[in-house]
């Protein structure tokens, strides 16, 4: 009996140990010059897959079509690619479609790209489970595209180095299970960013350093949460724009050089937090923030010549709208209209010289605070609707303009310090 019992133990762990060892499939091609070309179709598999092109030399191109749903995913496998190609007119092209079974093992699906050269292309399409692509471009002209879905954690990384390179990244996560991951990192000049991201738990960053960068991300957490999204851009006339929609979603962005523009739309129509920060270091700057939701913070850094800020906040909460601008130097404009069901409040800083603030206002309990430190024709200009109201306007230096209008007759209060040469506060409540 208990020789049966060991026999019948040993069949049950051969038979699971055949069930892990599944991976089949597996195909390395090398390839150097001069007409290079590589095809490979791992047959739609049964949980099996991996792939490794290397080609050198001149009109290089590679297709890997990789496909499954033999499921488990146990040990490794189910879909792998590595394509390497150094020189000339690269071509690639890889297409994934890993398990939908998300809580297998290892999931992996992952795919590889690195090219060097001009005028090289990198498509890269996942489908599955824990979706991984990373593409690697040096040279001029080159293009990658990013597309993943499905079920799983989708993961993408581009680094482009060079000139006239372009980036693009769509990530559409399942629901509830979405975990997004989107990394863009360009150096040189005339680069563009595009990034879409649908599903929960979405985090984009965009790294540019050079001239005429343009960087786009659009995330939607489909009524889910957690929105990230960091761009960063040093250089000279950079463009950057960020929308976020859903709970929870935080905008950094970060911009050094000249002639840049900053584009921030949030809206939320849940719970949660918007979140914007704008942090701008040169000259001729444009910041524009526009928030809607249950409750809304902005900050707008400026540090340099003629910037300009724009800051729009509607909530529809008693959480409320917070909004800080910090202006440096000379040449500013700064622009605020802020209204909501809860506290409200303004605070503008601006030094230097031939500064402009207006705030517009309508909430519960209203602040406003404007500080203009310096001189040479500085405007100041508040306009209140609401219920508790305050405004503070503090102006030093020569030929000054203050203007305050409260209308609501509710606890109204208003504090105008002027100091230095043909100052004027008119102050209507």
């Amino acid at each position: 009996m208990l020789r049966k019992i060991l026999v019948s133990a040993s069949v049950l762990a051969l038979v699971a140990g055949q069930a892990l060892a599944a991976p089949g499939n597996n195909s390395s091609v090398n390839q150097e010059n001069t007409g290079n070309s590589a095809t490979i179709d791992q047959s739609a598999g049964s949980w099996g897959s991996d792939s490794s092109v290397g080609q050198t030399g001149a009109n290089n191109s590679a297709t890997v079509t990789q496909s499954d749903d033999g499921a488990s995913v146990g040990s490794s496998y189910a879909n792998s690619s590595s394509v390497n190609q150094t020189g000339d007119d690269n071509f690639a092209n890889v297409t994934q479609s890993g398990s939908d079974a998300q809580d297998s093992d290892d999931q992996t699906n992952s795919s590889s790209v690195d090219q060097n050269g001009l005028a090289s292309q990198a498509s890269v399409l996942q489908s599955g489970a824990a979706s991984n692509s990373s593409i690697t471009q040096e040279g001029a002209n080159q293009s990658a595209s990013v597309d993943q879905s499905g079920p799983g954690y989708d993961d993408s990384t581009i680094y482009q180095d060079g000139d006239s390179h372009s980036a693009t990244v769509m990530q559409i996560g399942a629901s509830e299970s979405s975990l997004l991951t989107s990394t863009i990192t360009q150096l040189g000049t005339s680069q563009t960013a595009d990034v879409v991201q649908m599903g929960e738990e979405a985090s984009s960053s965009v790294d540019q350093d050079g001239e005429g960068h343009v960087a786009t991300v659009t995330q939607d957490s489909l009524g889910g949460g957690a929105l990230t999204s960091t761009v960063f851009q040093r250089g000279d006339f950079q463009t950057a724009s960020v929308s976020q929609s859903g709970a929870e979603a935080t905008s950094d962005l970060q911009q050094r050089g000249n002639g840049h523009s900053a584009n921030v739309l949030q809206f939320s129509d849940g719970g949660g937090v918007l979140n914007s920060l704008v942090d701008q270091r040169g000259n001729t700057q444009f910041a524009t923030v526009d928030q809607s939701g249950v409750q809304a913070d902005s900050t707008v850094d400026q540090r340099g010549r003629e910037h300009s800020a724009t800051v729009s906040q509607v909530s529809s909460g008693v959480d409320g709208v917070v909004s800080y601008v910090s202006q440096v130097m000379r040449g500013h404009i700064a622009s605020v209209s802020q209204s909501g069901d809860g506290p409200v409040n303004s605070s503008v800083s601006q030094g230097g010289r031939f500064m402009q603030a207006s705030v517009s206002q309508d909430g519960v309990n209203v602040t406003s605070e404007i500080s203009q430190l310096a001189g040479e024709g500085n405007t100041a200009d508040v306009l209140q609707q609401g219920e508790d109201l305050s405004s503070y306007i503090s102006q030093d230096g020569d030929g000054h303009f203050a203007q305050v209008t409260q209308t609501s007759g509710v606890a109204s209060i208003s504090s105008i310090v002027q100091l230095g040469v043909g100052n004027t506060a008119i102050v209507n409540q």
